[in-house]
């Protein structure tokens, strides 16, 4: 298992950012990283399942987790406007219907920045709400099934 921090700052509790959220917790949900994300989406494709990527607005996702911690998103916010860190072309996990299995605080980052745009625009004066997506065709709760058969690093998400 991940081991996480708790966190004071959850902007789900604290703003309207996770409304709509299916009410899962972070611990319960899975952590890809670059590798494993590689693998599951060949296994996904090889098993017949549509995987397109595609650049979504983020005000078009919507989270399954219902915890965002803020500090974590503060941070990403001061790497995206100093141009250390593209958030634009972090490709996060989706569903279907546009639901976030994997990438909450990439996608709660640039959401939060259309509540202030001059908190995020770099040093090009820009600001971009599309985030990079691989959109799997099946629900929220069939990805996160499938992703259980994989040995790779997430948190228990045996009671989902």
């Amino acid at each position: 298992m991940v081991k996480t921090r708790k966190f004071t700052n959850d902007l789900c509790k604290k703003t309207k950012l996770c409304k709509g959220n299916m009410g899962i917790p972070r611990v319960k949900m899975p952590q890809f990283d670059e590798k494993v994300t590689k693998t599951f989406l060949s296994y996904l494709k090889k098993n017949g399942v549509k995987v397109k990527k595609i650049n979504i607005d983020v005000r078009k996702l919507k989270p399954m987790q219902n915890q965002l911690n803020g500090d974590a998103i503060n941070n990403m916010k001061k790497k995206y406007k100093q141009g250390m860190f593209n958030i634009n072309k972090q490709t996060i996990l989706v569903s279907k219907n546009n639901y976030i299995i994997d990438g909450h605080h990439r996608w709660g980052t640039l959401r939060s920045c259309l509540d202030n745009v001059n908190e995020c625009i770099n040093k090009n004066n820009t600001f971009n709400s599309k985030i990079s997506t691989y959109q799997i065709n099946l629900t929220p709760l069939k990805i996160i099934k499938l992703s259980k058969s994989f040995k790779i690093k997430y948190n228990d998400i045996n009671t989902v």
